[in-house]
């Protein structure tokens, strides 16, 4: 297999390192990512059982965050982003490790072939079109698949949490990074999931206290849903 980065000349290389650094620091932008993956991780192992052997894509994987601990379990991992610098750090990152994932700068429209696990991780309340978007995703899904969403509720404590006190408060995040029109009620992510079978839905929570999260039944920020190809008629 060809070297992922070996098109990068020097500066290019200090530059997605340096990037790589930002991505992958408790301390950095992305800490809060870091902190919410081990209850993605669990959400997702316990509606699967096992992830060793199984096609997984990764839609809209940033640095690869979750893309990784998906192939250190054991799935053949597809991780796509439309943005080539995430791609271009998400390489850097496991450039020399014996991680093996297949990134792609490209979009879900694009993607060929069918997957048994399909995640789309704090993605869904940035998608446009999302009705469509959605459709898209579906149609990658292999027979008694399963795709794992996890987004934000459109709700006054999600704007109060996710906008004014992620973004102007504690600055987690730039301001602009949600727009709150934009967030999805869980009843209206099962709308759109057309011939799909809700089969697990769970809150993602923050201890403000210990800044620690953890899955409960309160869905009124972020949540997390499992969705299975086999609909009941």
């Amino acid at each position: 297999m060809p070297n992922p980065t070996s098109s990068l000349n020097r500066d290019e290389v200090e530059k997605f390192s340096a990037m790589a650094d930002s991505w992958w620091s408790l301390d950095g932008p992305f800490g809060q990512l870091h902190r919410m993956n081990p209850i993605r991780i669990q959400f997702i192992l316990d509606n699967t059982g096992s992830l060793k052997g199984k096609k997984l894509l990764d839609i809209g994987c940033g640095g690869g965050i979750a893309s990784v601990p998906f192939a250190r379990a054991g799935a053949i991992v597809t991780a796509i982003d439309a943005s080539p610098e995430n791609i271009a750090v998400a390489k850097t990152y496991i450039k020399g490790t014996n991680i093996t994932i297949d990134y792609r700068h490209t979009t879900a429209e694009e993607v060929k072939g069918k997957y048994d696990i399909i995640t789309c991780l704090e993605v869904a309340e940035h998608v446009d079109n999302l009705s469509t978007f959605l459709k898209t995703i579906t149609s990658l899904l292999a027979p008694g698949g399963t795709i794992f969403i996890s987004t934000i509720n459109r709700t006054l404590k999600s704007y109060l949490a996710a906008i004014i006190g992620a973004e102007y408060v504690l600055r987690w995040v730039p301001r602009g990074t949600h727009d709150w029109n934009k967030f999805i009620k869980p009843s209206e992510l099962c709308e759109m999931m057309l011939n799909m079978q809700l089969k697990n839905l769970s809150g993602m929570i923050l201890n403000p206290i210990s800044n620690q999260w953890h899955l409960g039944k309160k869905v009124d920020v972020n949540y997390i849903a499992a969705f299975s190809a086999n609909k009941i008629k």
